[in-house]
């Protein structure tokens, strides 16, 4: 633990003194380029070639082009890793991966003797057995950092498993704790799942996550900044409701909802999703009551009990 601390201080020191040393040279050739740029000007001045009033222009030149080349530094400086993520996402989207990864299904998830990691760590979850049936709701619960997100990015396909056999559902729609929105309007952030949604059924998918009557062309802000963190959350919930999909991954939908919200949201969740499969994680206990199932995801371990056993 000591030495991969050790490199991580050592990688954000490089970072930091790359990202020192770049904006020194930026400021350095700007600074030259307006010393240029006015004694360029001042003996076109004094040769009769310009007129004095024009002068003070050329000397802004350098300064009216350093915003579109100050980008140019910290896009160099992530050069390399860039390459590297883009080399390991080619092959996914040509279909030439020689990785493993999880077997595709329709709504069913399959899980047998797995082990799950991430990228050279070692194993968060160990020996997992699971058999869900399309259609099932499935609530997910456990101590924060027990495990339960390395589940759903095995199941989103995220993380293929270390050992053992993983079958899960090639359409799926994540709603996650951290909504991820578009600087643009509530109408383009829903069409990002459903493209050709027409208007009545963005606004009806928007009424099940509980904002109702809201106008689609209302902008939501730089990363949803106009909205409030529930707001925020119902928008991402409504837009994963949008998306075709055989499996539904929720992730606290209810976390900033107070409980006569949160209810009778659940409760309209239900209804929509009754044909597909949920997995819905939550801190909350009153929250698995509708459930078929229940995960307790705890010391590296994954276990299941009915909705109405004690999940304590």
């Amino acid at each position: 633990a000591c030495a991969r601390r050790s490199r991580l201080a050592a990688r954000a020191r490089r970072a930091a003194f790359g990202t020192g040393a770049a904006t020194a040279v930026h400021t350095l050739l700007i600074g030259l380029a307006v010393l240029g740029s006015a004694h360029l000007a001042a003996v076109a001045v004094a040769e009769g070639r310009l007129a004095p009033e024009l002068a003070p222009l050329l000397g802004l030149v350098p300064l009216a082009a350093a915003e579109a080349v100050a980008l140019l530094p910290p896009a160099a400086q992530q050069w390399r890793s860039l390459r590297a993520a883009h080399d390991r996402i080619a092959p996914l989207l040509t279909g030439d991966d020689d990785e493993p990864v999880a077997d595709r299904t329709g709504g069913e998830i399959e899980l047998v003797d797995a082990d799950v990691s991430w990228p050279g760590g070692e194993p968060v979850l160990t020996g997992v057995e699971l058999a869900i049936p399309a259609g099932s709701h499935v609530a997910v619960v456990g101590p924060s950092g027990a495990g339960k997100s390395t589940l759903v990015a095995l199941l989103l396909g995220f993380l293929p498993p270390a050992r053992g056999l993983a079958r899960v559902p090639e359409r799926v729609a994540w709603c996650p704790q951290d909504p991820q929105l578009v600087t643009t309007t509530i109408r383009e952030n829903l069409r990002l799942a459903a493209p050709r949604a027409g208007d009545a059924e963005l606004a009806e998918a928007l009424d099940v996550a509980g904002l109702p009557g809201w106008d689609l062309d209302t902008p939501v802000g730089s990363g949803g900044t106009e909205l409030s963190g529930g707001e925020a959350q119902r928008l991402a919930l409504a837009r994963a409701l949008l998306a075709d999909a055989d499996l539904v991954l929720l992730d606290e939908p209810t976390a900033h909802l107070d409980a006569e919200t949160a209810d009778p949201l659940l409760d309209r969740l239900r209804a929509r999703l009754r044909d597909r499969t949920v997995v819905h994680v939550t801190h909350r206990l009153g929250e698995t009551a509708g459930a078929d199932l229940v995960l307790r995801v705890d010391g590296g371990t994954v276990t299941s009990t009915t909705a109405t056993a004690d999940v304590s």
